[in-house]
């Protein structure tokens, strides 16, 4: 069980960091069309939500690493880098607050409320799911 987890995070770590780095790089050296609302060159790193992505990408790289490390040698995981994916998973969340409740009113994105709920509901389930099974494995 622990393995087949360890395989997920791993498989999720590399898509994120994949789809952040490969965003960064476009925000980076602007490819694609001028339409967004963002810095080209590295003065994009002025805006939190994209060191909110790199943070999480950071830690899915630190991560991969170190599960694999933990697969092949029968290692555990340092719980630094735990933390350090929740801080990441706790930015990218406050991003995703901050857009549903500042910038959504205010640039009136069609369809984003609904996404939003989907999300929201989705976290909601995950974290009950989560404190289900934690409690579970005290008892």
């Amino acid at each position: 069980m622990k393995t087949l987890r360890q395989k997920a995070s791993l498989v999720l770590d590399i898509i994120i960091a994949v789809m952040v780095f490969y965003a960064w790089a476009r925000m980076i050296f602007q490819w694609g069309d001028n339409g967004t609302i963002s810095a080209g060159g590295f003065r994009n790193l002025r805006y939190f939500t994209v060191l909110s992505n790199l943070l999480m990408a950071a830690a899915s790289v630190l991560n991969i690493v170190y599960t694999i490390i933990a697969l092949k040698f029968n290692r555990g995981i340092p719980s630094w880098v735990g933390k350090l994916k929740y801080a990441g998973a706790s930015a990218v969340a406050l991003t995703l607050l901050v857009v549903l409740l500042f910038l959504w009113p205010v640039f009136h994105v069609p369809g984003l409320i609904i996404f939003a709920v989907l999300i929201i509901m989705t976290w909601g389930v995950a974290l009950i799911m989560r404190f289900i099974h934690n409690r579970s494995l005290k008892e």
